[in-house]
């Protein structure tokens, strides 16, 4: 399909890789942004600006810590019921959480 405004591309570069550069290559190509491959490599071998995604890794270890703990309020809250032994639950899953959520905090308040 014609891009309007731009110069046709006509020629045409055939690279070959091992295995391990193959897949070095794919490590790189999946930290961008790009939707495909040989729009990634034309850019790298062009020297134009190629944008990477950050990942906030604070964060991503927030989810990983809370999601678990929300499937068991889900699970809690499904239980009508609240015997003896959901309220052990339900006072263990609340320190799971006042847990959590101190290693967020404390590392944000001031000295």
């Amino acid at each position: 399909m014609p891009r309007s405004g731009f110069p046709p591309r006509t020629k045409k570069v055939t690279l070959y890789f091992t295995e391990e550069e193959y897949a070095d290559l794919q490590k790189l190509f999946a930290r961008s942004t790009g939707l495909y491959l040989p729009t990634y490599l034309r850019k790298v071998c062009l020297a134009e600006p190629v944008e990477i995604k950050v990942r906030n890794a604070s964060f991503d270890e927030f989810l990983a810590t809370m999601i678990p703990l929300q499937r068991s309020l889900r699970t809690l809250r499904r239980l009508h019921e609240f015997s003896p032994e959901n309220e052990s639950e339900l006072v263990e899953l609340h320190r799971a959480i006042q847990h959590a959520l101190d290693k967020i905090v404390l590392p944000c308040t001031p000295s």
